[in-house]
């Protein structure tokens, strides 16, 4: 039986990871910052509440643990300067990890699977490729870029087992309202004008059940040396077209393009060369864009 760890279980893609160990009839744990009485929603998974960033209370609430698997989803997106949250943000995710690779029994640990993001790759010419080195623009990023480095340091030289995972926008069903293509679908739901950027962004989007196979591949794979793999769609895709897709399929919608400013630093093209997942993981993103967005979009009708 494998037992799993998954911190930040309660966010949107540690929620997707739970269902699939569910169906493997895995032992399930996850760690999260607050008590989300995550039973209610799943049979059987043992909820372990713990602020990540005290190396003491960490070790403590995981002493008696075991576990097989660790798939580290911690904290959220979040592009706040250093003065004005970007702190707490290096904290929680540098800090957060680096105390749980020190606190994790490394004895029965085969795996420890980490989410990087592609914001780490800045203002890297596109297509971004796995060789290229972090330029990170925000704090989120710098943390991001700094637990690759330490990952890769902790096999170097303790042979910690682990992979990350460079993922970059992930969509699907019932995710958080907050995210781009939700508040798009919102929005043309809606029938009214809402605003949007006038939306010349390249970017990559992957349906969340192809970044969950990801996962689950890594973590029986036989790689286990802090390998980078980008996991993305690996076909461009301008946010205006994205826009007019989501009010096609929707058949209603009125998007205000150029009403949003672009962000200050904003990166125009950040999609992903996706060769190395495909080769060495015999990983293939399975879900288009279309039948992806349709099944995120029934999804939202259905859960009104």
């Amino acid at each position: 039986m494998c037992t799993i760890l998954i911190v930040g279980g309660n966010g949107y893609i540690g929620q997707n990871i739970i269902n699939r160990c569910i169906s493997f009839k895995w032992d399930v744990y996850t760690l999260n910052l607050h008590f989300h009485n995550l039973n209610s929603r799943y049979k059987n998974i043992t909820e372990i509440v713990c602020d990540v960033r005290n190396l003491e209370n960490l070790k403590n609430a995981l002493s008696k643990y075991e576990f097989t698997y660790v798939v580290n989803c911690l904290g959220y997106v979040d592009h706040s300067s250093l003065n004005n949250g970007g702190l707490n943000v290096i904290q929680t995710h540098l800090m957060g990890t680096i105390n749980l690779v020190s606190v994790l029994k490394k004895q029965f640990l085969k795996k420890f699977i980490n989410l990087g993001s592609s914001d780490e790759y800045g203002y890297s010419t596109a297509p971004q490729v796995e060789t290229m080195i972090g330029k990170p623009l925000t704090c989120y990023s710098f943390s991001k870029t700094c637990t690759s480095d330490f990952l890769k340091m902790a096999y170097i030289s303790e042979s910690f087992p682990s992979i990350i995972l460079k993922i970059f926008l992930i969509y699907g069903p019932r995710q958080n309202d907050q995210r781009f293509i939700p508040q798009i679908i919102k929005g043309c739901l809606g029938g009214s004008e809402f605003p949007v950027s006038q939306g010349n962004q390249l970017r990559d989007f992957c349906y969340i059940s192809d970044l969950v196979d990801a996962i689950f591949i890594a973590l029986n794979s036989e790689i286990n040396n802090a390998e980078i793999f980008n996991i993305a769609s690996g076909n461009p895709v301008k946010i205006k077209d994205i826009v007019l897709l989501i009010k096609k399929i929707i058949g209603k919608g009125s998007p205000n393009f150029g009403s949003i400013p672009y962000r200050d630093n904003e990166i125009m093209e950040l999609y992903a060369n996706i060769e190395k997942a495909q080769q060495k993981l015999n990983w293939i993103p399975k879900i288009g864009l279309l039948e992806g967005l349709t099944l995120t979009i029934q999804s939202k009708i259905d859960n009104n």
